[in-house]
């Protein structure tokens, strides 16, 4: 009934999460990214650039404020259903969504419908259900420490219903699904 589970932060507009290395261990999937942004400085002795060659000269530009990420998501297969812990550490208070996305027909109950976008949920605490062709699937516990929905440089949001949990980097989260 799950199409996906999906995390990204507002990490400098590349905060959608896209594992680098995959880790089996014992009855768990470890999937991990690293990843670093700053600001680039003018130029040292100052020159004027086309636009054009912005991003080509990047790399000769001082980088400053370097702040680092840190994501880490453990898929665990328990005796009901799933375990997954997202882990978000690096850069503090930088805003974390979850999105739960779920096959379309089904009836979502235990979360906050939200008035936009579409078929959006807010799981704010507890356990959301969600009943499709005669099963259920319970998923949860949610958080919403803030109100970021789509933070910025996210994958689009997927068709179908979304549940969506939220929080702040230090991020420590752990999903059950059964």
């Amino acid at each position: 009934m799950i199409n996906t589970i999906r995390f990204s932060s507002a990490f400098f507009g590349k905060g959608q999460f896209t594992a680098s290395t995959m880790t089996h261990r014992g009855s768990s999937f470890e999937l991990t990214q690293d990843m670093d942004a700053g600001y680039y400085q003018p130029f040292s002795p100052p020159r004027k650039i086309s636009s054009e060659n912005f991003d080509s000269t990047r790399h000769e530009r001082e980088r400053t404020e370097v702040c680092q990420m840190r994501y880490k998501a453990t898929v665990t297969e328990t005796p009901d259903g799933a375990k997954v812990r997202i882990e978000a550490s690096g850069t503090g208070d930088v805003p974390v969504t979850i999105e739960i996305n779920l096959r379309e027909g089904g009836t979502i109950t235990g979360a906050e419908k939200l008035g936009s976008p579409r078929d959006a949920w807010l799981l704010k605490d507890g356990f959301a259900s969600y009943t499709l062709g005669g099963e259920t699937l319970k998923t949860g516990p949610g958080a919403a420490p803030h109100t970021y929905l789509d933070v910025r440089g996210a994958s689009p949001r997927l068709d179908g219903p979304s549940l969506f949990i939220r929080g702040f980097t230090p991020f420590d989260h752990t999903i059950e699904i059964d």
